[in-house]
């Protein structure tokens, strides 16, 4: 930001929106949304049986 307004770093400050989730979040959780979550439903309990959901062996 200082560089691309030509400001002083010492004179930017950012503050993260704290209404934003991170797109890791929101794929994770759209299995079990999509099955009903956080009612334990019969589809839920049926294709997800555990507590982990390993959503891609090479971010773990």
């Amino acid at each position: 930001a200082a560089q691309r307004f030509n400001i002083p770093k010492d004179k930017i400050r950012l503050k993260q929106d704290e209404d934003v989730i991170d797109t890791w979040f929101s794929s994770g959780i759209f299995p079990f949304s999509s099955f009903g979550w956080p009612m334990e439903t019969d589809d839920l309990k049926r294709f997800f049986p555990t507590t982990l959901l390993e959503t891609g062996h090479d971010i773990l």
